[in-house]
């Protein structure tokens, strides 16, 4: 049997005519004539095949037992077209947010954005990318980031948020043994805190090995806690599970680095200012340590 696409007008012309129970009266909500809704039935039963309606029996119109079944059909079809047509005529689509972000400040910021983003009425799929700082910034210039919050790095720049103090960090102070080598556990090559914290271990006579490297700060932190090994970070990064060590236990002094923000300025000028709105919500949400309010710096 040949499958039969009814028309939803007849549908919806059926559940008034039931409701009224005259062609006429409902003719007048349809703004309609009365024959044209009899023609209207009548070709609603050539299609199904059955007779639908009872007419003429004194008592208006009815449904026949097969016209029943047709009306219960045609109460849920409407149903779920009229919900589905309420729904994309209301449904946003949401905008994708491709944000980059070094795995060692994910616990930190990304908490302040998704707050900000999951804000009704602002539809954002939020994808995140976890990165080298000198490779975020590449990714933003190739377009391939929407906004990128890294370490400032050589000449980059950006959106500054804050001055960061690293701390060299372990599961305890016991990692660090008098003439023993330092086991290190570092983000690979190219990353600007491993470079700032071998600078500082060459410059004060260290004896150290990098014994664990990761673009992952969990694989880190399982080196850390499990093995000893004596890792870097923000000092307001710290988790749970280990401890900020400094000149006090016999280590070196970091340099400061500074966070900042770069946002793709190739994008139209709508997601733009949209990512500008979000980008100056993250400066001003980020712990109270910040020392400079956000502003460009070089």
């Amino acid at each position: 049997m040949a499958l039969v696409n009814l028309d939803m007008d007849l549908l919806r012309t059926l559940i008034i005519v039931v409701e009224k129970k005259s062609f006429t009266a409902a003719g007048s909500v349809l703004l309609r004539s009365q024959s044209a809704i009899s023609l209207q039935m009548q070709r609603l039963e050539r299609l199904v095949g059955k007779k639908v309606l009872e007419r003429g029996n004194g008592k208006g119109i009815s449904l026949t037992p097969y016209g029943h079944l047709v009306h219960q059909y045609a109460c849920q079809i409407l149903d779920l077209n009229d919900a589905m047509m309420k729904n994309l005529t209301t449904h946003q689509e949401a905008t994708v947010l491709r944000l980059g972000i070094p795995d060692d400040y994910a616990d930190l910021v990304l908490p302040s954005v998704i707050q900000r983003l999951t804000a009704p009425g602002n539809p954002i799929e939020l994808q995140i990318i976890t990165e080298l700082s000198p490779k975020l910034s590449e990714m933003i210039d190739n377009g391939e980031l929407d906004i990128a919050i890294m370490t400032q790095e050589g000449s980059m720049d950006g959106l500054s948020l804050c001055d960061e103090t690293l701390a060299w960090v372990a599961r305890d102070r016991e990692v660090v043994r008098s003439g023993e080598s330092l086991k290190l556990a570092l983000f690979p090559d190219g990353c600007g805190v491993r470079t700032n914290a071998l600078r500082a271990l060459t410059a004060g006579a260290y004896k150290w090995d990098i014994a664990y490297c990761s673009k992952s700060f969990s694989m880190l932190k399982t080196a850390m806690i499990s093995q000893g090994a004596l890792g870097v970070l923000p000092r307001r990064a710290v988790p749970n599970g280990l401890v900020a060590l400094g000149e006090e236990d016999g280590l070196p002094p970091l340099d400061q680095t500074r966070l900042i923000m770069r946002i793709d300025t190739m994008i139209e000028p709508s997601r733009h200012a949209l990512f500008t709105k979000i980008a100056s919500g993250i400066g001003n949400s980020l712990p109270s340590t910040i020392n400079n309010p956000p502003a460009l710096c070089a």
